[in-house]
């Protein structure tokens, strides 16, 4: 509790990154990792929760630590930002950076799509990659 209270203190003083090897070098305590969905972390858009990889990361004490600033970071909040962070820092570690701050992870749905065929050879075949598609849903 008293490791979680320190990072808590060191997210309060803004950096704007000149102090990012504080950050990765501090300690935290580990929680319980939970399951989302994409509706769940775009309701959270005010608590810092974005999305990077189907993971789901609460960016509360890693906001002032930014290099580009916070500013840079609130429009992506409560959306998956894997692609804008490819694009942007395609060469930075993020997970590392931001490893802290993973409360869970995105739930993915299974889809069963055309099961119901007016063939009997087709319902009797068995359920196969080809019949079946995970999907994540967005709004």
């Amino acid at each position: 509790m008293k490791k979680l209270k320190q990072i808590k203190e060191m997210s309060k003083q803004p950096t704007n990154g000149k102090n990012h090897s504080a950050w990765l070098t501090s300690e935290v305590s580990l929680q319980e990792i939970k399951s989302y969905t994409r509706q769940e972390v775009k309701k959270h858009k005010d608590d810092n929760w974005v999305i990077y990889k189907n993971k789901v990361y609460d960016l509360t004490p890693y906001m002032k630590h930014h290099p580009g600033g916070q500013e840079t970071i609130l429009p992506y909040l409560g959306k998956d930002i894997t692609r804008t962070v490819k694009s942007v820092h395609g060469w930075v570690n993020v997970e590392k950076l931001v490893k802290k701050c993973h409360i869970g992870n995105i739930t993915l749905t299974l889809n069963i799509e055309n099961i119901e065929k007016t063939s009997k050879d087709e319902k009797s075949k068995p359920l196969t990659p080809s019949r079946l598609r995970f999907q994540e849903f967005e709004n």
